[in-house]
């Protein structure tokens, strides 16, 4: 059967000038325009930062299953954030996206109330979306 996709901030383009909007202005913990243009040069090695292979912001879209996404309002990465929940809402796919005010890049990785909340609705949305 299909099953759910959820996505804790997801990596969906590694072209730096496609971060480069309000959320670079706001404080993060983990990334920065420098990490974002190192880590895709390391990731990308030759392959163009617009292959859907690397960034599947440029992939299709098109009949997938239920996607969630998870994302904080102070993460670097946001607007990638919300451009691929338009792009999904677009291809006609399910996407609940959940932008959590003052979290940052993969908020759900540190010891937070915050983090816990977002792992249950993330485990509650996954049950489902994946039921038999």
């Amino acid at each position: 059967g299909r099953f759910a996709r959820c996505c804790c901030r997801p990596g969906v383009t590694w072209r730096i000038a496609e971060t480069a909007t309000r959320s670079t202005r706001v404080a993060t913990r983990l990334w920065t325009n420098a990490y974002v243009r190192l880590a895709s040069e390391w990731h990308a090695q030759q392959t163009p930062l617009d292959d859907p292979g690397i960034s599947p912001l440029y992939g299709a879209m098109h009949d997938l299953p239920p996607v969630m996404l998870t994302t904080g309002s102070s993460d670097l990465l946001l607007s990638q954030c919300l451009r691929l929940a338009r792009r999904l809402h677009g291809a006609g796919v399910a996407c609940d996206l959940r932008v959590w005010e003052g979290m940052w890049h993969v908020f759900e990785f540190y010891p937070i109330a915050e983090a816990d909340r977002s792992l249950r609705e993330i485990g509650a949305f996954v049950r489902a979306h994946s039921a038999a």
